[in-house]
């Protein structure tokens, strides 16, 4: 999938419906843990993996990053 072998864990924590969002449409928080077990990953390491998850989310369910 687009979070790559190093995605360990994927945990909703918020879901908000209603109001602003329009009729049928939801936000969702979604906390991403990753590791690798050969070394520290950094923030640079995750910006083209954060890059294909949120485009695979719009490909595949019409989402989009909130805020973009």
């Amino acid at each position: 999938g687009g979070a790559g072998e190093r995605l360990e864990q994927v945990e909703v924590f918020d879901l908000f419906r209603g109001g602003p969002l329009g009729e049928g449409r939801k936000s969702l928080a979604i906390r991403l843990t990753f590791r690798d077990p050969q070394r520290t990953l950094t923030d640079e390491d995750l910006v083209p993996v954060r890059g294909r998850i949120v485009e695979g989310v719009a490909a595949a369910l019409g989402g989009r990053l909130r805020g973009g």
